[in-house]
């Protein structure tokens, strides 16, 4: 799993869909571990999940965080991604926050 200090912070806030904090990081391409489904010049949205997580079982980096990773679109920028992160909420009832979604439902290997 990745720590914390290789990954660029660029935001956190509330999962209604696990009820814990989820913090944001961007990682740049070639400076993580090889990603399933991508190759080595994509970066990755990582989501670290805090305490009280109750989503699918997820793996847990070497800080005890549980961790989910995704493609960034070549064609998004740091803004394009913020926005898509603060206004995800599309039904209040999805099964999964918006950035798990194209993964978890489609089997993508980048958010969409």
């Amino acid at each position: 799993m990745l720590e914390e200090k290789t990954l660029e912070f660029i935001g956190s806030g509330f999962c209604t869909q696990y009820q814990c904090e989820a913090s944001f990081y961007i990682e740049a391409p070639g400076s993580g571990k090889p990603r399933p489904g991508t190759g080595s010049g994509v970066r990755h949205l990582i989501v670290l999940y805090g305490e009280g997580y109750t989503g699918q079982n997820l793996p847990i980096n070497t800080n005890g965080k549980r961790e989910f990773a995704v493609g960034i679109p070549d064609d998004w920028s740091k803004a394009t991604l913020l926005d898509f992160l603060l206004h995800p909420a599309k039904s209040p009832n999805a099964p999964f926050p918006a950035w798990e979604a194209p993964t978890r439902l489609y089997g993508c290997t980048h958010l969409k």
